[in-house]
């Protein structure tokens, strides 16, 4: 089994919201509103928008990550617009956990690069004492970043390097100071310090007798923090251990925040759970259990549920109670799983081995733990990797596989052997080093900070290089823009008179449908229908109740085609009506859950532009039925003055061959029309047909004097 220390103040969620809060905090002091008047001005309704689109994004990253990090994408490119800092840097810090939530590791590694990196220029870039407000929150922002990546090293010389900006007399600076401060702490227990670490938390709380109690969430950090490093070093008695965490859990209830509570409740069941205290580790977790199914933040449930239920089962099953373990560990696995978490999943398939083993089911043990396994390798999470090597080798000796079970058995032996020199030769180094370290970490912040501007002056020396070159290319390339527009603007024509013949044939076609064909079949359904007042026997037989019945249906699904072909609602109520109504036929028709979603006000558009539209998505539903797997779909407008934002996603799997996904005339019909109307066209999962497209609306927008486009 893994060891369960599952380090509170790391997984504290109230530390995000508590930065988030110190950028929109008024300071207490003179000094400080000063200088906040002295920055460039931003513009209320944009700062608006922004905020609007990241709370929006905030709320679907979970169901619709690619719709989220859309909008976390344009805020970002719209706060540079405006030179809102503290917006952008919002924003590149939660896109990093989205993709990392989600599985996707090189993503998530690529924007915390792109994150560090934007702060760090920020901070540079500052004009001290006028953006003194701005550095401060920059440096929050990147320890908190490093920490939760467990880069050790840069959260502690982030720590060394922030302490020259904050003014400890200021209360509002302090609690700023006191944040980075825990996290330095939590740096310090990871790298195996914990004497520095227990002496940084201990200061934290003697700054923290003259602050306010609502700055609460520094305090439990604290708290947690010493209780981390008791039950480390052994320092303490288990009840003088979970002192610390009750105080935290204490807390919590004071100020009803049940993220606290639960995060604390997580603490003490793993510090039970490792001191062997199972009955103990059984009660709080249940109880937190109990708590997490009140809590609205999905994520936030889920996480709970799958630590807790993890640690459950684990004591369940050192109890021989292995049947009562069961739920618990599928809970688990079945938590990380609806969290996209390939870590999580990972150690929630070793705890169901390990139950699986318990309960004599070898071959399920087989198939979990070998899936943990496999996984584990794709990513490279190899902790707790030895105890699934054991697992199976008890697994495959009880099936009287021998030759696999000693396999696995000697990887196991290895693998424990390695992992006790190392934790010896640690314990050994971090005695020898103990006194030096902390001259050790500030030479280290002081490279770190030379290094950084050094880079920073290249970086620049080579932009200069860059534009002389570049202007020389521009010639260049405006010849040939030139020569390109030309043969752009003929195809285009092309384009047009094509699309547009399309649709004449399309409201041919619909017509004839509606007036010809339907309106025969109506009268032969009446013909047929009056045939029983001639024909009495006709009433009793099935057969020609059959024809009627087929009649019917035959005459609805010309209709519907028909009304697809040349959907009148379009010409009457517009376009957001006419997606809405479309919606609702495609719930009743096909089982797919699909959502309209409109953010800002759809202005008045030319009617070939609102046909174009409607065929697109008409297009990627389809795709979406045809080629996915989907249950839920989600199209999402985003209007923002002139422009338009399309997002369609779900949550279906692409198809495993390029035949199976679509990519023919429909797809090349789809990136046509939206090149005709200037628009740009992502498919970051093309083979599923999930897209984000958008469109400059000006010359779209209908008018008196032109209202057409084709």
């Amino acid at each position: 089994m893994r060891p369960i220390y599952i380090v509170l103040f790391i997984g504290l969620l109230g530390m995000n919201s508590g930065c988030n809060s110190w950028s929109e905090r008024p300071s207490t002091s003179r000094e400080e509103t000063r200088k906040n008047e002295e920055q460039t001005t931003i513009r209320t309704a944009d700062t608006s928008d922004i905020n609007k689109w990241m709370a929006n994004a905030a709320t679907i990253d979970l169901t619709y990550p690619d719709s989220a990090i859309a909008l976390y994408k344009e805020a970002i490119q719209a706060s540079k617009d405006i030179h809102y800092t503290t917006g952008a840097a919002k924003a590149y810090y939660s896109l990093p956990f989205i993709f990392k939530y989600h599985g996707r590791y090189a993503e998530a590694d690529a924007w915390q690069e792109k994150a560090t990196l934007f702060m760090k220029q920020a901070i540079v870039n500052a004009q001290i004492p006028r953006d003194g407000r701005t550095v401060r929150l920059m440096y929050c922002y990147l320890t908190l970043l490093y920490a939760r990546w467990n880069d050790w090293p840069q959260t502690l010389a982030t720590y060394q390097s922030a302490q020259p900006f904050f003014d400890k007399k200021d209360s509002l600076q302090l609690i700023q100071w006191l944040q980075i401060s825990t996290e330095g702490g939590n740096a310090f227990v990871k790298s195996g310090q914990y004497d520095s670490a227990s002496t940084l938390f201990y200061n934290v709380l003697d700054q923290f007798e003259n602050l306010e109690k609502s700055n609460y969430y520094v305090l439990s950090t604290a708290y947690m923090g010493i209780g981390v490093v008791k039950a480390r070093m052994e320092a303490a008695g288990l009840e003088e251990t979970l002192t610390w965490f009750k105080k935290a859990e204490q807390l919590g209830r004071q100020f009803a925040d049940t993220g606290l509570i639960l995060n604390s409740l997580t603490n003490i069941t793993s510090i039970c759970y490792d001191k062997e205290k199972y009955t103990e580790a059984k009660e709080h977790g249940k109880a937190a259990l109990d708590l997490a199914a009140s809590v609205s933040n999905k994520r936030q449930q889920l996480y709970i549920q799958q630590n807790i239920s993890h640690t459950l089962a684990a004591s369940l099953i050192k109890e021989d109670s292995a049947a009562a373990a069961l739920p618990y560990s599928q809970m688990s696995l079945e938590a990380a799983r609806q969290m996209h978490s390939v870590e999580e999943e990972i150690d929630a398939l070793y705890v169901n081995g390990y139950n699986y083993v318990a309960l004599g089911r070898y071959r399920e043990a087989e198939h979990v733990l070998l899936d943990g396994l496999n996984k584990a390798r794709e990513t490279g999470k190899m902790d707790n990797i030895s105890n699934a090597y054991g697992q199976l080798s008890v697994a495959y000796e009880k099936m009287g596989r021998y030759k696999e079970a000693y396999a696995y058995r000697r990887d196991y032996a290895n693998i424990r052997d390695s992992l006790l020199g190392k934790e010896n030769a640690t314990r050994i180094a971090e005695v020898n080093a103990r006194y030096q370290i902390a001259q050790k970490d500030k030479e280290l912040a002081e490279k770190d900070k030379a290094l950084l501007q050094n880079q920073l002056r290249i970086a620049s020396q080579e932009k200069k290089q860059y534009l002389w070159i570049g202007g020389s290319l521009i010639c260049i390339l405006v010849l040939l823009g030139v020569l390109y527009q030309k043969k752009q603007s003929a195809t285009l024509n092309r384009l047009k008179a094509t699309i547009a013949g399309e649709e004449n044939e399309r409201s041919r076609l619909a017509r004839e449908l509606h007036d010809g064909i339907v309106n025969r079949l109506s009268i032969i359904k009446m013909n047929f229908s009056a045939l029983p007042r001639q024909y009495q026997q006709l009433t009793e037989a099935e057969e020609f109740q059959d024809v009627v019945t087929q009649l019917e249906q035959s005459i609805a699904e010309l209709r519907t085609t028909s009304h697809n072909l040349l959907p009148d609602t379009l010409q009457r109520a517009g376009l957001q009506a006419s997606l809405e109504t479309y919606c609702e036929k495609i719930r009743k028709i096909a089982l797919l859950d699909i959502s309209f979603q409109v953010i800002g006000e759809l202005p008045q558009l030319s009617a070939d532009f609102q046909l174009n539209i409607y065929r697109i998505i008409q297009e990627l539903v389809n795709n979406i039925i045809k080629h996915s797997d989907a249950k839920c779909a989600l199209i999402q407008f985003n209007i923002q003055k002139d422009w338009l934002t399309i997002t369609v996603d779900h949550d279906g799997t692409p198809p495993e061959t390029e035949a199976a996904a679509g990519n023919g005339i429909g797809l090349y019909n789809l990136r046509e029309r939206v090149r005709l109307l200037n628009g740009t066209l992502d498919m970051e999962h093309e083979k599923s047909a999930s897209a984000h497209i958008e469109f400059h609306l000006r010359k779209f927008i209908q008018t008196k004097e032109k209202t057409d486009f084709l």
